[in-house]
């Protein structure tokens, strides 16, 4: 791992670190979160694709309160049952424990929340994915079929392989 992924994983431990914990509200009141990093901040956690964004992608359960922090730009994307549970990795930034979905799932989600981060990073995490070989093809068959996007993803499968001969 290079110096530089190094040092933006450290700091969005630190820009993570508030949610881990007790959140304040807006109307003083406290929660806590209990979500999951997924979409680019994952593929960024991973090394996958690198992204421009500072904002943190969290997947929190459907019916889960959206917090409100301030200083952190935080986009949320709602999952339940399989697809909120399955694929997490525990693992510890800076001594601080994060929850950070797998590269097989980070890939599926992609193509499940494509309209919101845009297919070209979906299909790019696809590729980049198989290419490093952070993740096998069975494993992201597995995530898309619980996250119910395995038709799109077997669809694309076959324009790389027909693009590529």
């Amino acid at each position: 791992m290079s110096k530089h992924n190094l040092e933006l994983l450290v700091e969005a431990a630190r820009l993570l670190q508030p949610l881990l914990g007790e959140l304040v509200f807006v109307g003083g009141s406290t929660t806590t979160l209990h979500g999951v990093v997924c979409l680019e901040s994952a593929l960024r956690f991973h090394g996958v694709l690198d992204s421009n964004s500072d904002a943190i992608w969290m997947a929190i359960d459907r019916k889960a309160r959206k917090p409100k922090v301030k200083g952190v730009p935080l986009h949320f994307v709602r999952f339940s049952g399989d697809a909120l549970t399955q694929g997490v990795v525990n693992t510890r930034i800076d001594g601080i424990p994060v929850r950070v979905y797998s590269v097989a799932k980070t890939v599926a989600d992609c193509f499940k929340y494509r309209n919101k981060i845009g297919v070209e990073t979906a299909v790019r995490s696809f590729r980049e994915s198989l290419r490093q070989r952070t993740c096998s093809w069975e494993r992201v068959q597995h995530f898309a079929r619980i996250c119910r996007v395995s038709r799109i993803l077997n669809s694309r499968l076959y324009d790389e392989l027909n693009a590529h001969p």
